[in-house]
């Protein structure tokens, strides 16, 4: 069976990337320390002409069924980490992705790891993207504060392939947004050649209560984001 290759994303603080790194392993304990904080976020549209208060809205069957978007946002401390990109080389079925080599037996199959850049992730090109709601209507937001621990990113789109990767530093893209009417914009992820990295979540742990809010998009206004109730209610 012919070797596969894959890429694997760390983002750790300036100096603790290595260069040759000793296996998975290594890399999974040097992501799971870098970033330990994240927002969990969800967001419901609310039915057309609503008119009760926003604690019947949350108790409504309206908001019972799934979220449009169920996500979570690291925080990302851009000016303090750096990402190394590596080429993990390993051996099972094309149709697996990389990061179970981290679990079980799986692990067994990786040959070699190679660092392909370090770079701090201030020196990323910087890209903007819509992350709330852009069409007009009324939503509501979840969205609770939690501890993480993460595992390295990889493109879950791509398929490993026989041939190794055509790494360019310049297809790199730290993605920012204005989450609800923040002043200033959030770093919510990157992307590799317009392909988003993916941390899987190793751990989880969310506080014990919630942020609901109500609020709704009208394109047409000088502020297009308006709040129109908010509550806290147990997770």
């Amino acid at each position: 069976m012919d070797a596969l290759h894959s890429p694997c994303f760390v983002l750790a603080p300036a100096g603790e990337l290595p260069l040759e790194p000793s296996g998975w392993e290594e890399l999974s304990r040097l992501q799971a320390r870098s970033i330990a904080a994240a927002e969990r976020l969800r967001l419901f549209r609310v039915p057309g002409g609503w008119s009760g208060s926003l604690d019947a809205l949350v108790d409504s069957a309206g908001v019972s069924e799934r979220p449009f978007c169920d996500a979570l946002v690291p925080a990302i401390g851009v000016e303090s980490l750096h990402l190394g990109v590596y080429e993990l080389r390993w051996r099972g079925s094309p149709d697996a992705v990389a990061i179970p080599l981290a679990a079980g037996g799986a692990s067994r199959r990786l040959e070699a790891i190679r660092c392909l850049d370090r770079l701090p992730l201030r020196e990323v090109a910087n890209e903007a993207c819509w992350f709330y709601p852009t069409e007009d209507g009324a939503y509501l937001s979840w969205s609770n504060r939690c501890e993480v621990r993460l595992e390295p990113g990889h493109l879950p789109d791509r398929p490993p392939t026989q041939a190794p990767l055509d790494y360019r530093h310049e297809r790199l893209r730290l993605l920012w947004s204005l989450m609800a009417d923040d002043e200033a914009m959030t770093c919510v992820g990157l992307t590799y050649n317009r392909r988003r990295i993916e941390w899987p979540v190793a751990l989880e742990n969310g506080e014990p209560s919630a942020a609901w809010t109500w609020f709704s998009v009208d394109s047409r206004a000088e502020r297009p984001y308006r709040e129109i109730s908010r509550c806290q209610r147990p997770r």
